[in-house]
């Protein structure tokens, strides 16, 4: 059967068929399909606004880490000692507070309004 051979009531009954056919898969699932859209939309705004926040979260921690190493300058300076332990625990302590408001608010199923 040629595409050519074909006359406009044959054309258009076949794509009545396939529109019921596209019909009776697609509609039961509709309205999983629209809250599926939804949820990857709502997670790629997430997702863009914490990527647009990373230049402030790396200014902060140049900040934070200039910060420390004067305060650490100081203390070795002033006291001729310090002490290892006190660094390693701090450095062990910082990736959850780091890591976890990003993921918390990755996964909060509802809006946020700081603003």
């Amino acid at each position: 059967m040629n595409v050519h051979s074909l006359k406009p009531k044959h054309i258009e009954a076949l794509v009545k068929a396939w529109s019921a056919c596209v019909h009776r898969i697609v509609h039961p699932v509709s309205h999983f399909l629209l809250a599926a859209l939804q949820v990857i939309q709502l997670f790629a705004v997430r997702l863009a606004i914490l990527v647009f926040a990373i230049p402030a979260f790396v200014l902060l921690v140049v900040a934070g880490l200039i910060d420390g190493l004067v305060a650490h300058d100081l203390h070795r300076h002033g006291t001729g000692r310090d002490n290892s332990f006190i660094y390693h625990q701090a450095w062990a302590a910082v990736p959850p507070p780091l890591v976890l408001p990003f993921i918390t608010y990755m996964a909060l199923p509802v809006s946020l309004h700081l603003g």
